[in-house]
């Protein structure tokens, strides 16, 4: 059965997390209470924890999903080293070495990656590296902008199906994803009306962890474009009443 998991210390999953069916990759910044709530939540999930260049920023610095891990330039040989040792052994670990923030220029799921931007800024080897590591179907350029003429990439996320935030129109994205079957396009918020979903919630196959201040109708929403069976909610308790401080 599906879940949705609110977790009451932060706003910012997304930010500090990668998620797949198979791993989860967090901070070692991260408190003994926060890791023993990760290990007793994702139990049938592999938790890494680590860092990239010193950095926490785990859900902005890297892209992954359940066939490997993209991760960046700035990933000495020693992180990379120990991500690849603690993840399934099915689960593919290497770096692209043109670009830093790839959580903000790469979405995923098990069949397709989304890019943002135009084709020729990313090199030959960019897009072999992508497509192998991934193993993805095929690569889609996303070129969209909201009414003020700017690109936020971190408005929508995706496991099998895709969700694009408020400020996003359905017609538009599936104009710009083609001919590709996406089975859902929606539009809805996190966190109390934040358009930034990407930063916000972690998602796989399975499961969707919220920010603390995601709403009811936020988390009907997630329930209705993610998860075809029936959603069974409940509040983060080991979060709330145990961690004192906030997650990062």
């Amino acid at each position: 059965m599906s879940e949705i998991i609110i977790s009451s210390n932060t706003e910012d999953l997304g930010v500090f997390n990668l998620l797949s069916d198979s791993y989860l990759l967090t901070s070692c910044y991260n408190s003994q209470v926060v890791r023993s709530q990760w290990q007793s939540m994702f139990e049938r999930v592999e938790v890494v924890e680590t860092r990239i260049a010193q950095s926490s920023l785990l859900g902005v610095l890297t892209v992954g999903n359940n066939n490997g891990i993209l991760l960046p330039s700035t990933t000495n040989d020693e992180e990379m080293a120990k991500i690849a040792m603690m993840v399934p052994e099915k689960i593919e670990v290497a770096r692209l070495e043109s670009f830093l923030n790839l959580g903000n220029v790469i979405k995923a799921n098990d069949t397709l990656a989304v890019i943002s931007g135009e084709r020729h800024k990313f090199s030959p080897d960019d897009l072999e590296t992508i497509q192998k590591v991934l193993k993805v179907e095929e690569l889609l350029y996303m070129n969209s902008r909201d009414d003020t003429g700017l690109f936020n990439f971190n408005d929508f996320v995706m496991n099998n199906n895709i969700a694009a935030s408020s400020c996003w129109l359905p017609a538009l994205l599936q104009e710009q994803l083609g001919s590709f079957d996406i089975p859902n396009i929606h539009n809805f918020t996190i966190n109390r009306g934040n358009q930034s979903l990407s930063t916000g919630l972690l998602i796989n196959d399975t499961m969707a962890l919220c920010g603390k201040n995601t709403t009811v109708c936020e988390r009907d929403a997630i329930s209705h474009v993610f998860f075809a069976s029936q959603i069974q909610e409940r509040d983060c308790v080991s979060f709330r009443n145990d961690v004192v401080t906030s997650l990062y």
